[in-house]
Formats: structure tokens, sequence, C-alpha cells
């Protein structure tokens, strides 16, 4: 009787290790379980439509009679350029799947630009595209790549693979998927959507547009829907940059998503489950917990003074710093290495493994007391919030004389309530891109915004996004405080990223 009880036990056992690893490889390293009621599936789904990832910087509104409808964002090409050369596939190219009942962003391409337009689709071209230059109609119904679905090979119809395999461009600067999302149509949304993620057909696309619509779909409808926007990003890189409220019901949202945008800028991630601030404190604290990588040769820089702390919680001060002096990760003379803070006996034990150190200041603080100018060596600057968001490079080759080495380590610190934004303010200037260390500080609130929190975590993932990994992570009690907790965090370039 134990034993067939203990086999039963095995048995669940064995089988939930089974649901878990294909879950996990289902999904990568970012598992999604389903939640099991429409409401749960719901507020979820919307969760992640409820704020953009990307902003993007020079974005085209698409006008119809009821508003706004699609946006295109033009930062990481020019969509609109006019073609003189004649030549048949200059410019921009632009893929229409479907209905094309709406054909206002087909309309805009070809009325400000000369971008070509495929239209894809077994029905008769819209009659505002016929006789149009530069406009071509593929007569077929795109079907997804179902590798159990021998109905695709049929006549007149094509999946995006087979169509994409014969086309002379390898990059489509906008594919928009004008297709019903309802799963008891022969063709729908989201299969084809899963297929193309599949099967990788979107590695080759610059923006995706395509209507979501919600109503009336089951909780495992919504799940498949959850899934599919979390492979968008995880999967196939592409960044949400506008959601728009669509003609085609009230529960139907018009999605423009970009690729993943060159240059490192901020991305908001997706929500933490429900995106509640204990998920999202949750999930920031988890990525805290452990480093992901060692260095092999770490060693504290610095000694501690400690500086006795109001009730202003401006002035919390921490000295030492975890580097890593392995020499493959720069700190190894000649070297360089940017220090934002006033923490001398760190600056002193940089200085005595030989590297340079500059003094790093925004520009309009280059005057304010930091500290004793004796220790360094040269001012650099980097732009402040709302300034020029480049770091002004050529200025730490002008000051230092020479063609500065690639820069051993960044170290920032700062007043408590200045840490996440100054952190910000280094990523987005661009002084990261040929760091091989970075060394900071920052705070985790017991009570804060769950947007403010995910901004957090963002942020950390954009380190990683600049080809970082975290090497240490150590809280620090005794500079703590009722109300935060400070994490000490050291990072490490991967090898090749510089």
């Amino acid at each position: 009787m134990m034993h067939g009880r203990k086999n039963n036990i095995l048995a669940v056992l064995f089988i939930a290790t089974v649901i878990v690893f294909i879950s996990t490889l289902f999904m990568g390293n970012h598992e999604v379980l389903p939640l099991g009621s429409v409401d749960k599936e719901g507020i979820r789904l919307t969760s992640v439509l409820g704020s953009i990832q990307y902003k993007c910087k020079n974005p085209v509104p698409v006008k119809t009679r009821s508003g706004v409808a699609w946006v295109i964002c033009t930062d990481q090409s020019d969509l609109f350029r006019r073609n003189d050369s004649g030549t048949s596939h200059e410019g921009p190219v632009m893929f229409s799947v479907g209905t094309n009942d709406d054909v206002a962003v087909e309309e805009k391409f070809l009325n400000d630009g000369s971008a070509h337009v495929y239209v894809i689709t077994p029905n008769a071209l819209p009659d505002q595209l016929t006789g149009r230059e530069y406009v071509r109609h593929i007569q077929t119904l795109i079907v997804p790549n179902d590798p159990n679905d021998f109905g695709k090979f049929m006549e007149n119809r094509q999946t995006l693979n087979s169509l994409l395999k014969g086309f002379p461009r390898s990059k489509l600067n906008l594919l928009k998927l004008d297709i019903p999302n309802r799963h008891k149509d022969e063709l729908n949304l989201s299969d084809l959507l899963h297929y193309m993620i599949l099967d990788g057909v979107l590695g080759g696309v610059e923006q995706l547009m395509f209507t979501l619509d919600l109503a009336g779909l089951n909780e495992d409808q919504l799940f498949d829907w959850y899934k599919l926007l979390h492979q968008l990003f995880h999967k196939a890189d592409f960044r949400l940059f506008s959601v728009r409220v669509s003609s085609a019901g009230v529960q139907a949202y018009n999605l423009s998503w970009v690729k993943q945008p060159k240059g490192h800028p901020f991305i908001m991630q997706p929500p933490a489950g429900y995106g509640t601030s204990m998920e999202e404190r949750e999930r920031l604290e988890n990525f805290l917990a452990e480093p992901q990588v060692a260095c092999g040769k770490e060693n504290e820089m610095g000694g501690v003074r400690v500086i006795p702390v109001s009730t202003d919680l401006t002035n919390v001060k921490r000295e030492t710093y975890s580097v890593c002096l392995s020499s493959k990760y720069g700190v190894a003379p000649p070297c360089v290495v940017y220090s934002l803070g006033e923490e001398q006996s760190f600056i002193e034990a940089i200085e005595a493994t030989g590297c340079s150190v500059f003094k790093l200041v925004q520009h309009d603080l280059q005057n304010d007391k930091m500290g004793n100018s004796s220790h360094w060596h040269h001012i650099v600057g980097f732009p402040r919030s709302g300034g020029k968001q480049r770091w002004q490079k050529q200025q730490a080759q002008d000051v230092s004389g020479h063609q500065r080495p690639s820069v051993a380590l960044v170290k920032v610190h700062g007043p408590l309530l200045q840490l996440w934004p100054l952190l910000s303010r280094i990523l987005d200037s661009g002084l990261l891109e040929d760091v091989h260390q970075v060394a900071h500080t920052v705070p985790v609130y017991s009570v804060e915004k769950n947007l403010m929190r995910r901004q957090h975590y963002s942020e950390l993932k954009r380190l990683q996004e600049y080809g970082f990994s975290l090497f240490h992570t150590e809280s620090q009690p005794q500079f703590s405080k009722p109300g935060y907790q400070l994490y000490q965090l050291s990072w490490i370039r991967n090898a090749g990223a510089v």
C-alpha cells in the first residue's frame, strides 16, 4: 500500500517537473503561466497595453476621419524619403497583409514619400490604391506556417516565409497586419503571429502594426495573446511605442511596434504580473539578490569612513566599491577611471593601481563643491537631464591632451534621492559605450509607485543591454534607514562587448 502511494507521489512529481521543464523551454528565461480566469487574464493583458515601452522621438501620426488611428516612428530611418533614382527597389518597403479595410497608413507612405507598398490580400485592390505608382498587388491569402496544416500549400495561399524567401530585399521597413484575431475564423492573427515569431520571420522587420480586439475572448485566448506580446518583446525584440483605440470596437487597440532601437535608449520593461507595486518590488529585489557572473579577482577599493547621517536622507555616504582587478576588465595601467562623488579614499585606492582618475560632473554643476580637487586629474562633463543626450567625448580628449584609452571603470555616487536619476542620465549620455566596469549604489524604497519600480528595474536591464553583467551585489544595512534599503552594485562588461 505504501509502495503504491509512493509511486503515485513520484509520478505526480515527475509530471510536474516535465510541465515546468516544457514551460521553461517554451518561454526561455521568461516563464509565463496562465492565471485561470477571464478577469485575471484581462487585467494582466491590459496592464501591458497600459504603458508604452519606447518613447518615439519622431512620431508621425496617421489620421483618419475618426482621428489618429496609427503612429509611425521615424527615429531609426527616413521612411518618407523621396526616390528620384527610378530604380525599382529603392526606397522604403511596406507589406500590407489582410483585408485592407483601412488604408490610411498605405496612403501616408505613398503621399509623403516614395515607399513601395505591397498589398497582399485575396480581395481586390482597394480603390484608393488602384493605379498608384509603387503599389503592387499580390492576390493571395497569407496563412500561418503551421507544420500540421497541409492546406497552406493549396492554390492562392502562401505563408510569409515563402513570400519573403523570394523577395529581393532583406529588410521590411513596415509590416501591417489587417487580419481578424477571432479564433472562430479560418485565419486568425494570433496563429499567424505565433508562427512568425517561432520561425524568426520578423527578424528583418523594422516596424509592426496590428489591431488587437479583446471583445469576446475567453481566458485561454487572452492568455495566448499575453504570451504573444511577451514573445514579441523578449524573443522578437519589438518595443511597443503607440497604443490607439481602434474604430473596430471599444476593446480594440491599434498597436504600433518598433524593433529594438540602436544606441541603448530607455526601454520600459513589461509589467511584472499584474504590474502591482508588490510584484514590481519583488522582481527588482530578485534581480538584486544574486550576481550574474563571477569576476575571478574581486577587490574592495577604498576604505569606509562613516559620516554621521541626519534625518535628511540626502546625506548618506558610501566609500567602498567592489572592483574587478582581472586584467581583461581594464583596471590595469594605462587606464582611465571616471568617478562621480566625493569618496576620496576610493579615489586614492584607484590611483594606487596606476589608473588616471577623471572627475565626472554634470555641465552646469562644475562650480559646485565636489570635494578636494587635488585628487582629480581632469574634469569630464556629461549633460544634465533635458540637455544634449550625448556625452562630450571630444572634451575628454581635449583636456587630457591625447586620445584617451578605453575607460576601465565608471563609479557613480551622489545624494540618496539622486542615485536613480544620476544612473539614468549617465545611461542616456552614451558615456558607457566603451567602459569596462560600472560601480554604483541604488536604493530600494519600501513604499513607491509601481511605475517607478518598473522604471528602476528597466534601468538595470538597460545596463545589461549595454553588455554589462552584475558580478557583485550587496545590501548595505549600515547605510540604510527605515523606508529604504541601499544596494552596492558592480558590473563588468561581457567579453567582446567593448
